[in-house]
């Protein structure tokens, strides 16, 4: 997978000039360790792959792991009981079960082994990239499995199943909720409400609920008009992502609202800069 350059700046007390840091964000698993995954999982003929449905007027729910996300519970629930389809990301499945919501769908594309932990198989349906690791894949008898675009991707597709299967490739990228969106595009949903997209944390927390596999991830701070966010870097590249991912799907007709606080829906309801900061570093 490719890697990317991120800015950051912190403001030591005292200097004038603040401290430009630059981050190398790479993919937490090995380009072949993918490659394997992808090759494993989609030789299973049983599963279905996502592919292209036609435009409804169906509502998708995208609920992230975000601290915010615990405001707009009963919002959440109200649009379930009105008929709109919720897309629960990783842990947030299991979350909402607690507060009474059933999520319809969970998705999953970390590929890294201990995303294993996070599934929940007490609801109906579940989509997980090809490039997760295949135990976590074997866990559910029959996910669906979304090929996310990227390079070289469809090699390690199965040629015979290639020619004869219909099937999309899913944009997104530095993050589980980016390619939740391009998923949802692709399942025929226009109108997409996100819960829990902060990318930062609220009172040292990264979630509504613990994630021990993030603890140790170091943070950085981030300015955004007079507000002031920490985030895992990944955090930071995935709401800069969005920015660009949410444009996109409004300019092929998608209805895109962003509830909650945090650094994507400041950056989303307060677009200050016509490029994001890692752009041209």
């Amino acid at each position: 997978m490719d890697s990317e350059i991120h800015l950051s700046t912190y403001q030591n007390p005292g200097s004038k000039v603040p401290l430009e840091l630059r981050f190398v964000l790479t993919c937490n698993t090995s380009d072949n360790k993918i490659a394997d995954n992808i090759r494993i999982n989609s030789a299973h003929e049983h599963l279905s792959w996502l592919k292209f449905e036609d435009p409804h007027d169906g509502v998708a729910i995208i609920v992230g792991g975000g601290p915010s996300a615990k405001d707009d519970l009963s919002v959440i629930r109200h649009r379930q009981r009105m008929g709109a389809t919720v897309f629960s990301l990783n842990g947030a499945s299991r979350w909402l079960s607690q507060h009474g919501i059933r999520s319809d769908w969970q998705v999953m594309i970390d590929a890294k082994p201990e995303t294993l932990s996070l599934v929940d198989e007490t609801i109906p349906n579940h989509l997980f990239a090809s490039q997760i690791d295949p135990a976590t894949v074997d866990a559910i008898s029959n996910p669906v499995l979304m090929h996310l675009s990227s390079e070289g991707s469809e090699d390690n597709l199965p040629p015979e199943r290639r020619e004869k299967t219909s099937y999309a490739l899913v944009g997104g990228g530095f993050g589980v909720g980016n390619s939740a969106c391009c998923a949802a595009y692709v399942m025929g949903y226009r109108t997409i409400h996100c819960f829990g997209f902060d990318c930062s944390h609220r009172e040292g927390k990264s979630h509504s609920y613990s994630q021990p596999m993030n603890d140790d991830i170091p943070c950085v701070l981030t300015q955004w008009g007079d507000e002031t966010f920490l985030s895992t870097v990944a955090m930071k590249a995935a709401a800069e992502r969005f920015q660009i991912i949410a444009n996109d799907l409004k300019e092929l007709g998608c209805e895109l609202h962003v509830h909650g606080e945090g650094l994507l829906p400041s950056m989303y309801r307060n677009p200050l800069k016509t490029r994001t900061p890692s752009e041209g570093q």
